[in-house]
Formats: C-alpha cells, sequence, structure tokens
C-alpha cells in the first residue's frame, strides 16, 4: 500500500484507492472498507440517540452504497468485474460512474451525517446543560421563596413554565432565563437579610453606647453653657426616644418583608440620633476648644511682647486686660474675646516692628507660629 493510499484509507477517503484490481490495489481497498464501515457503524450508533429522521435515511443510503462497493470489490477479486463501470445497488439504481465515484459520494455523506449528528449532540448538550441550571436554579428558587416569604407566587408559576419546557423544549431558554433572574433576585434578597439581621444583633449594644455618650454630651452642653457663649442651636436628642428594640428571635420567625419593614426604619432612626448625637457634641466641643486657643494665643502674645521688654508696656497692657478679663470670664463670649485678642495681637506686632524697624529676627520659631 502506497504512503497516499495508506492515509486515504485512515480517514476514509477513496483518493489514491484504485487500481485495475491487482493485489495491492484490492488490499487498499479491503482496508478502505474496514475503516468506512467503523465509521458508518459509529454514526449509526450515534444517530440512534441523537439523530433525525433525514440523518437516518443518510445513513441507510451509504449502508446501500457501502454494500455497492463491497460487492464491486468482490468481483474484483473473483475476476468478473474490475474498478471501472457503474455501480449500481440491489434494485439497479447507479449508485456512482464507477469504484472510485461510488466511494467519493460515500465519504461525502458520511462527511455530512458526522457534521449534522455533532451539531445536534451540542444542542442536546446545552440542553441538557440548561435544564440542570435552571433545575438547580427552580430548587434554589423555592427554598428562598420559602424561607424569605417572599415571590413565592413568582417561584411557582417559573416551576410551572418550567415543567412546560420539559415536554417542549422551545419553552426551555425562556424558563431558564425567568429563574435566573429570579434566582439571583432572591439570593441578593436573602443576602440583605443577612446583613440586616447582623446588624440588627449588635442594636441593643449600640443603644447602650448611645445612652454613654448621650449623658457625656450633656454634660459637656451643660459645661459650655456654664462656660461660653454662644452656643450652638442644637437640641440633644434622646436615645430613649428610639423605644425597645424587638428581640432577633422575633424578627427572625417573621416573614422578611414584615421584618424589613421594622428593622430598616428602626436602623435608620438610631443612626441619625447617632450623628446627630455627635454633631451636637462636635460643635459645643469646638466653642470650648476656641475659647481655650485663644486664652493659648493671648498668652503666647504676652510672651512675645515679654522677650522684647514690652510684656507690661502702657500701651498694650489695656488691650491683654480687656482680652483677659473676657477670656476668664463665665460664659466668655468668644466672638467678643477673638475680636479683643485680634486687637492686642495686632498691637504687639506694631510695638515690635517700631522697635526693630521692622526686622523682627530675635523671633523664636514658636513665636512666628503664634504671630501667624
Amino acid at each position: 500500500m502506497t504512503g497516499r493510499s495508506s492515509s486515504a484509507s485512515t480517514n476514509g477517503s477513496a483518493a489514491g484507492v484504485a487500481g485495475s484490481g491487482g493485489g495491492d490495489a484490492l488490499a487498499q481497498w479491503d482496508d478502505w472498507l474496514a475503516t468506512v464501515t467503523d465509521r458508518l457503524l459509529d454514526l449509526e450508533q450515534r444517530a440512534a440517540t441523537a439523530g433525525s429522521e433525514a440523518m437516518r435515511l443518510d445513513l441507510a443510503a451509504a449502508f446501500v452504497c457501502r454494500k455497492a462497493i463491497a460487492t464491486r470489490t468482490l468481483g474484483m477479486r473473483s475476476g468478473v468485474t474490475n474498478a471501472d463501470g457503474p455501480i449500481v445497488d440491489d434494485h439497479g439504481e447507479l449508485v456512482g460512474a464507477d469504484l472510485s465515484s461510488a466511494a467519493t459520494l460515500l465519504v461525502a455523506v458520511l462527511d455530512r451525517v458526522q457534521a449534522t449528528l455533532a451539531a445536534e449532540e451540542a444542542s442536546v448538550v446545552a440542553v441538557a446543560r440548561d435544564r440542570a441550571s435552571a433545575e438547580a436554579d427552580a430548587a434554589t428558587s423555592a427554598r428562598l421563596a420559602a424561607e424569605l416569604g417572599q415571590h413565592v407566587r413568582r417561584v411557582a408559576e417559573s416551576l410551572e413554565r418550567l415543567a412546560a419546557a420539559r415536554a417542549n423544549p422551545s419553552l426551555l431558554t425562556a424558563a431558564a432565563t425567568e429563574l435566573a433572574a429570579l434566582r439571583a433576585e432572591l439570593e441578593a434578597l436573602a443576602a440583605q437579610r443577612r446583613s440586616l439581621l447582623a446588624r440588627w444583633a449588635t442594636v441593643p449594644d449600640e443603644l447602650r453606647l448611645l445612652c454613654d455618650r448621650e449623658v457625656e454630651v450633656r454634660s459637656l452642653v451643660a459645661t459650655c453653657r456654664d462656660k461660653v457663649r454662644p452656643l450652638p442651636v442644637l437640641a440633644v436628642p434622646a436615645a430613649s426616644a428610639l423605644g425597645d428594640p424587638d428581640a432577633i428571635e422575633v424578627l427572625q420567625a417573621k416573614p422578611w418583608p414584615a421584618a424589613r419593614a421594622i428593622i430598616e426604619p428602626y436602623v435608620a432612626r438610631l443612626d441619625r440620633v447617632t450623628a446627630a448625637l455627635a454633631e451636637v457634641g462636635r460643635q459645643h466641643a469646638a466653642v470650648l476648644g476656641r475659647r481655650d486657643e485663644l486664652r493659648g494665643l493671648l498668652h503666647a502674645f504676652r510672651d512675645k511682647a515679654g522677650s522684647y521688654r514690652l510684656a507690661e508696656n502702657a500701651e498694650l497692657e489695656p488691650a491683654f486686660k480687656a482680652a483677659e478679663s473676657v477670656l476668664w470670664s463665665a460664659p466668655c463670649d468668644v466672638e467678643q474675646a477673638a475680636g479683643l485678642v485680634a486687637v492686642y495681637t495686632d498691637a504687639v506686632n506694631r510695638a515690635i516692628a517700631a522697635l526693630t524697624g521692622g526686622d523682627d529676627r530675635n523671633q523664636t520659631d514658636g513665636e512666628r507660629g503664634a504671630d501667624r
């Protein structure tokens, strides 16, 4: 067998398998027929489960063609016929103009059947995969709908459509798409439920901390009322106004829509009260801190003036005393004090400039910072 004919017999092609019927040519045809027969039987077996009626008719015709070719090779072996001349079937129907043409036709039919069968098998696999995915989505959706008490009717309707798709595969894609979307929605709700219930478990501790913080802020507000003015126009929110939260076990037993209607508003109010209390504390502490900052600035400039022997200067002292008097009064008018401190610091700077001719090289880094 030549290299060309060996390759041809391996892949089922009739190219190169020719001759008048000599021993080598007949051996090549025998090998080719064995390969083609194996391929034909394999395709027949696959078509039995995945093939269409048209495909099975093609395979039947291929068997007829294969028989006609085998009959001709038998005739060639006995010397009755050769490779030339028409090839006909048992009913006298023309199969090919000669042996090579009939073999080429048979291979072409098998190639077409194999390509069609591969496409149909891929389609069957895809349908099976989609069905398995839809079944999984259906099971998860049914479980989550029951746990959450939500979308129960939608799940039931989707399950009905999936059942209908078992009898009519053309409905499967739509049913699978719907179930995938429903599962995603229910899983998002389940994740929200877990998150909010986890937050709810921390609410009792948050309330205790909020009550403690409220006491601290009220104490700070009372201190500011005694020591500084003007005060921020902010009321101190009461943690007690939130009321006692329901036990988490009670909420877990409710359908999720009912539980969420309790949890979300309560948590939102808790967050607002917490933020409001923090803002009240921040603004009151800022007023008190501003008074202390002005006190520090006043004395920093008194020290600065002292470094130039101006600490008790007759022109500077009244401005210092005026600012000091307001800053150490109770309640201290912080806005008035800020103006008086500015007057004093400006006066100190001008006095030093007059003394040094504008060259303030004797300032320390700390004094320059206070000046700024």
